[in-house]
C-alpha cells in the first residue's frame, strides 16, 4: 500500500500514528496518541483525538468527531481510550466519547459499523460489528449495541432500567429520545 497523503492544511500530531495509505483531508485535525490502521480516510473538518486506536479502512466524515473527551462530570482528565475495528464509517457530525475511569476507561467499537449523521457514542460504550445508526440514534454512557443491531432515528440505547421496554434482558433499554 501506498504512503499515507496529508493535506498540507491538515493538523496531525507528531504523536500520531498513520499506517500504510492513510489520507487526511484539509482543515482534518488528528491528535496525539492517535493511531490510524492502513487505508483509512479522514475528510476535510473531521476531528479524531486520542488515545484511541483504530483498525483498517475506518472513514471519517466532515464534521466527525471521534475520540473525544467524555461527556461525564467526574471526567477529570485523566487518560481513557477508544480502540475501534476495521471498516466503520463515522458520517457528518458523528461523536464518539472515550471512556471513564470509573467506567473501565474503554469505549469500544467493533467492524463494519455505519454511524449515520449525528449518531453519540457515549462514554464506555461498547458498539459489536455489523451494526447500523440511523441519523441522530444514540449510546449512552455504558450502553451497548449488541452485533448486527440496527438503531432507529432519534432513538436510544441507556443502562436505566424502567424508562420503556427492557428488549434485551440485561441493561440496555431502548427509547424514543421524544418520550414516546
Amino acid at each position: 500500500m501506498s504512503e499515507s497523503a496529508i493535506h498540507p492544511q491538515a493538523a496531525v500530531s507528531p504523536e500520531a500514528k498513520l499506517g500504510a495509505g492513510v489520507t487526511v483531508g484539509a482543515f482534518a485535525v488528528i491528535g496525539a496518541y492517535v493511531t490510524l490502521g492502513e487505508g483509512c480516510v479522514v475528510h476535510s473538518h473531521a476531528v479524531i483525538h486520542g488515545p484511541s486506536k483504530f483498525g483498517a479502512n475506518n472513514i471519517f466524515h466532515p464534521f466527525s468527531a471521534v475520540g473525544v473527551d467524555p461527556q461525564d462530570l467526574t471526567f477529570k482528565g485523566e487518560r481513557t481510550e477508544l480502540i475501534v475495528g476495521d471498516g466503520n464509517s463515522f458520517r457528518e457530525s458523528v461523536t464518539v466519547s472515550r471512556g471513564t475511569k470509573k467506567g473501565g476507561g474503554t469505549t469500544k467499537i467493533g467492524n463494519r459499523n455505519l454511524f449515520m449523521a449525528y449518531t453519540h457514542i457515549g462514554h464506555d460504550s461498547v458498539v459489536g460489528s455489523d451494526t447500523i445508526f440511523a441519523n441522530a440514534a444514540t449510546v449512552a454512557g455504558h450502553g451497548r449495541a449488541f452485533a448486527g443491531s440496527s438503531i432507529l432515528p432519534d432513538w436510544a440505547v441507556c443502562v436505566c432500567r424502567g424508562l420503556h421496554r427492557d428488549y434485551t434482558g440485561c441493561a440496555a433499554v431502548f427509547a424514543r429520545c421524544d418520550g414516546a
